[in-house]
């Protein structure tokens, strides 16, 4: 599949829209003008309308139906290809990697580039929330130091922003873990955001990397949840990484 199809599927994966109402009325409309003109009752012109627009809107469903499969392995490859093209942007040759670590963390609020309209999540079957923007950020563990590259990643458009990149040496590396956090970040609703979880590395100059990777409000909300294994494997791989190299 190419990327322009690919990008529309995820528009319609994450898409709010009732297309189901617009057909309804549509055709409530055109049973009303079908029975004046066939002088058929309304009534039964609307039945045979709505059981139509069932039909007709199941299979289209089935048809375009993403499922939450389909879209977890397309974000895979935008991280795979995020973290690839993030050697370039820190300096890297591939042989100097020893271990590549992929963080994401969700993005609901106001954020340069983004269009409001864009930022959207829906809980799948398996009550994981997923998100359109994220925040990915990719950890390359060389003999050295850490050397990070994060960007905000809008997978409705295939769209990277907002770049960073930072170095830390592992002798200046202090702690690495998981904190929950209070949080100031606001819905497009307007609704506040109390609680995040970050994942963090605090360096000796005082300051250091920060990720949020799951927010407990919105989890609490929507009943869904934002998987952060991936952050507490980090967590465990940098801190062997310190200690063969402390």
């Amino acid at each position: 599949m190419n990327d322009p199809a690919k990008r529309k599927r995820l528009q319609r994966y994450f898409s709010k829209s009732q297309p189901v109402l617009v057909l309804f009325v549509l055709l409530a409309i055109a049973a009303v003008v079908a029975s004046v003109a066939l002088r058929i009752p309304a009534v039964g012109v609307l039945i045979l309308a709505v059981v139509g627009l069932w039909l007709f809107v199941n299979a289209l469903r089935r048809s375009m139906r993403v499922s939450d499969k389909t879209v977890d392995e397309w974000f895979n490859e935008d991280k795979a290809r995020i973290a690839e093209s993030s050697l370039d942007k820190l300096g890297l040759m591939g042989e100097q990697v020893r271990r590549t670590l992929t963080l994401t963390g969700p993005i609901l609020w106001p954020t340069n580039g983004v269009p409001q309209k864009d930022l959207r999540l829906k809980k799948g079957k398996d009550r994981e929330l997923r998100l359109a923007v994220n925040r990915v950020t990719v950890i390359h563990l060389t003999d050295q130091m850490l050397s990070v590259y994060s960007c905000d990643f809008n997978s409705l458009k295939n769209r990277i922003l907002n770049e960073e990149t930072e170095e830390y040496y592992y002798r200046d590396i202090v702690s690495v873990s998981t904190a929950e956090l209070s949080s100031d970040h606001k819905l497009p609703g307007g609704k506040s955001l109390t609680q995040a979880r970050a994942f963090r590395i605090s360096v000796v100059s005082g300051e250091g990397l920060e990720v949020i990777i799951s927010l407990p409000t919105l989890s609490k909300r929507t009943g869904g949840t934002i998987p952060t294994s991936d952050a507490e494997n980090a967590v465990r791989m940098i801190r062997t990484m310190l200690r063969d190299k402390k």
